[in-house]
C-alpha cells in the first residue's frame, strides 16, 4: 500500500462515542480525550442511541455550549453499527475529519500522546483501520486475535448458540451448562487443558508487539484517510450488536486495506457498561447476548459468501 506522502501531515481527528444510559461513563470518556488529547485540532461526536433514560438529551444540555463537541440524538436504538456510523458520517462529510477514532463510551484514553501515535503510525503504515492496546477493569490486557476462525468452526458457533436459544424457554439449557462444568472440572483436576473453540486463534503473550493484519478489538477503532476516502460507513449496517470487528476484517481484506495493532496507543475499557444498564439480570443478558451473537454470525457468514462469490468472478 502506497504510504502517505506529506512531509508534514496535520491531524484532524474525530472522536465518535456511541451513548446508551450511562452517561456518567461518556462524561468520563469525553474527560479522558480532553486530557490526553493537547493539540486543538480535534471534535468529538456523541451519538445517543434513544437511551430511554433521556440522558441523551442531558449530554445535549451539558455539552450544546462547548465548542467542539456535538451531541447527535437517533430516534431509536439503531444499534452498535448503524449507531457510530451515524457519526462517523457526520465527522467524515460535515466536519471534514482526516481520521475518526470509534469508541465505545466505557472507555478511557490512557496515552498521554494519543494523537501523535496515530500520526506516527500512519507515516509508517499507511493503515486504514488501527487498534490500541486494551487494558481491562483487573489491569490485565485483553487478548488479540491473530486470525478469523474458519467456516466451519463459525458455523458450529451459530448452531449451538440457535440450540440454547430454542432450549432456554424451558430452561432446558441448564443442562448443557451443568455437563459442560462437571466436564471442565473433571480436565482441570486431572491436569488436563479445557477445550476452547477459538483459544487457537487469540493470545494474550503477544499483547505489547506489534501486528499487522489481525483483527482489531471493536471498542476503540481508529479510521484513516485511506479508509474515509474508500467507504461513507465505518461498518456494515446489517448487525445490531457483535462481530462488527469480524465483519469489518472481512470488509478490508476484501478491499486490500492494511489493519494494525499497535500496542503504543492504550486504552482502558470498562466493557459492558451499555448493554449492563438495560438487562434486569443474568438470564435476560445471556438471551440477549446469545440472540445478537446468532444474527450477526448470520451475517458474518453472508459476508464471507460475497467475498468468496468475489474471488471466483
Amino acid at each position: 500500500m502506497e504510504k502517505p506522502d506529506k512531509e508534514e501531515w496535520t491531524v484532524k481527528i474525530g472522536f465518535v462515542i456511541l451513548h446508551y444510559n450511562t452517561i456518567e461513563e461518556t462524561k468520563e470518556c469525553v474527560s479522558s480525550i480532553q486530557e490526553k488529547t493537547d493539540q486543538q485540532d480535534y471534535v468529538i461526536v456523541i451519538v445517543d442511541n434513544a437511551s430511554p433514560d433521556g440522558s441523551g438529551q442531558t449530554l445535549k444540555e451539558l455539552y450544546g455550549s462547548v465548542p467542539g463537541i456535538y451531541v447527535l440524538c437517533n430516534d431509536r436504538n439503531e444499534g452498535f453499527a448503524r449507531g457510530n456510523n451515524r457519526g462517523y458520517a457526520f465527522a467524515r462529510e460535515k466536519l471534514n475529519c482526516d481520521f475518526i477514532c470509534c469508541l465505545n463510551n466505557d472507555t478511557k484514553l490512557l496515552s498521554e500522546d494519543f494523537c501523535e501515535q496515530i500520526e506516527k503510525e500512519y507515516r509508517q503504515s499507511g493503515f486504514a483501520v488501527c487498534g490500541p492496546r486494551v487494558i481491562l477493569r483487573d489491569g490485565s490486557d485483553n487478548y488479540v486475535y491473530m486470525k478469523m476462525p474458519g467456516r466451519t468452526e463459525l458455523e458450529e458457533e451459530l448452531k449451538e448458540y440457535r440450540r440454547t436459544l430454542k432450549l432456554m424457554p424451558y430452561h432446558l439449557d441448564h443442562f448443557g451448562t451443568a455437563w459442560k462444568m462437571f466436564r471442565n472440572q473433571i480436565l482441570r483436576s486431572l491436569g488436563k487443558e479445557v477445550p476452547s473453540r477459538y483459544k487457537k486463534y487469540y493470545i494474550y503473550s503477544e499483547t505489547a508487539e506489534r501486528h499487522e493484519g489481525i483483527l482489531l478489538h471493536g471498542c476503540c477503532l481508529i479510521f484513516s484517510p485511506v479508509y474515509l476516502e474508500k467507504f461513507d460507513d465505518a461498518f456494515d449496517p446489517r448487525t445490531f450488536l457483535y462481530r462488527e470487528e469480524e465483519i469489518l476484517w472481512i470488509r478490508c481484506q476484501r478491499a486490500g486495506l492494511a489493519t494494525v495493532y499497535t500496542p503504543e496507543i492504550r486504552i482502558w475499557h470498562k466493557e459492558d457498561a451499555a448493554t449492563d444498564s438495560i438487562l434486569r439480570g443474568k438470564r435476560d443478558k445471556i438471551r440477549f447476548g446469545l440472540q445478537n451473537l446468532a444474527d450477526s454470525l448470520e451475517i458474518e457468514l453472508k459476508a464471507l459468501d460475497e467475498w468468496e462469490e468475489e474471488k471466483r468472478v
